[in-house]
């Protein structure tokens, strides 16, 4: 009997509301639509940021995107393509900047023979908004056109790389009446009772807002333990705050082929010169924080929330930004917890962490984190 499927990486809609923010992509991850027959075992999940931006040309029919004679709405299907690398500039419109890259291993054991199987790879976008250049509105903005914010994927099929990957829409049955998505498509085959691992690589932009806002990049109701401007700043908005991002990475459609009890184990790595003590995981919540890491061990057969980390900027910040404080105090571990954990939750701490929060804490706070760290209140690696 003839199994055909079709994979996708579903992109659901990422709203983060944030004062002068641009979403330039995310990360998602690959899910059986109509393969029932395939199933996932095990994944594995690691994000790391670039060692440097890379910037990438927006295309549009083969020539940069700026030069297109726009005289009416562009139809439906159409989209913008990622060119050749380019050097970078502040005009995040001008390019698709590159801030991370991701590497999911899938481990999946087919359940009958699967002679051809379409695998989609869809591609999360972002909008431009381009004017008329023809007609009597020349000049005005007129028409979004949606930008790959993922770029340069490979995939490789027990240990077989794919080589011919097409960038296409696609209608995908992930939910019913969805329209067509942007996709990276390929074909293959399984047989059944075979352990396959496929490895897929890409690299994605981030969501890049003017600083940190209560209730967008740390949770409401929670004090950001880093922030030490006064209250009426923070209701206000002051702008000295670093500026911040998001990291966003899909991972609530596991679930939808996900073995019972298969386990998926996520991994975000942040850069050595940046602390995991600045970066807010909005959700889900972490199960273990290292000096620059935060990790999540999960049930992909169980739900969970897309994760969305938001972040201190480390790429550039405005000249009147508040330098960071050091966590020296208990109040701050408090808040810092809250915002870690939330209330009640268990969040596990590397003893390498540990050690470099007792190395500037002082009082009280270095006390308590040198207890900890006597008492093997802390794990080696997450």
């Amino acid at each position: 009997m003839l199994v055909a499927g079709v994979w996708a990486l579903v992109v659901p809609s990422h709203a983060v509301a944030a004062v002068d923010g641009l979403f330039q992509g995310a990360g998602a991850l690959l899910v059986p639509v109509d393969a029932a027959a395939l199933r996932l075992a095990r994944l594995d999940l690691t994000i790391r940021p670039v060692a440097t931006d890379r910037c990438y040309r927006i295309l549009y029919k083969g020539a940069d995107v700026r030069a297109a004679m726009v005289a009416e709405d562009f139809p439906p299907q159409d989209h913008a393509e990622i060119g050749a690398q380019l050097p970078c500039t502040s005009d995040l419109t001008r390019h698709l900047r590159v801030r991370w890259e991701a590497s999911a291993v899938y481990e999946v054991h087919p359940q009958a023979d699967l002679p051809d199987v379409t695998l989609a790879l869809p591609v999360p976008t972002w909008n431009l908004d381009l004017p008329y250049t023809v007609g009597e509105e020349a000049g005005s903005l007129c028409c979004s056109l949606p930008v790959p914010g993922l770029a340069n994927p490979s995939v490789r099929i027990r240990g077989q790389e794919v080589d011919r990957l097409a960038l296409r829409n696609v209608t995908l049955d992930v939910d019913a009446g969805s329209p067509p998505q942007l996709a990276y498509t390929w074909r293959t085959s399984f047989r059944k009772g075979q352990k396959v691992f496929i490895t897929v690589e890409y690299e994605f932009g981030a969501y890049h807002v003017g600083g940190f806002t209560e209730g967008s990049e740390y949770p409401s109701g929670s004090a950001l333990w880093f922030d030490n401007r006064p209250r009426w700043e923070v209701a206000w908005g002051d702008a000295r705050m670093p500026p911040a991002e998001h990291l966003v990475h899909n991972l609530s459609t596991l679930q939808a082929w996900a073995l019972p009890g298969a386990p998926a184990r996520v991994k975000v790595q942040l850069p050595k010169h940046v602390s995991a003590l600045y970066a807010v995981p909005l959700k889900p919540r972490p199960t273990c924080v290292d000096t620059h890491a935060l990790s999540w061990t999960l049930r992909a057969d169980a739900p969970t929330d897309d994760v969305d980390v938001a972040y201190v900027s480390w790429r550039a910040e405005p000249d009147n930004a508040m330098p960071l404080p050091k966590m020296v105090a208990m109040g701050q571990w408090r808040a810092w917890r809250h915002t870690v954990a939330g209330e009640g939750a268990e969040v596990q701490h590397t003893c390498r962490l540990l050690k470099s929060i007792s190395a500037q804490a002082k009082g009280e706070l270095k006390s308590l984190v040198d207890q900890m760290i006597a008492r093997r209140e802390c794990v080696e690696s997450c």
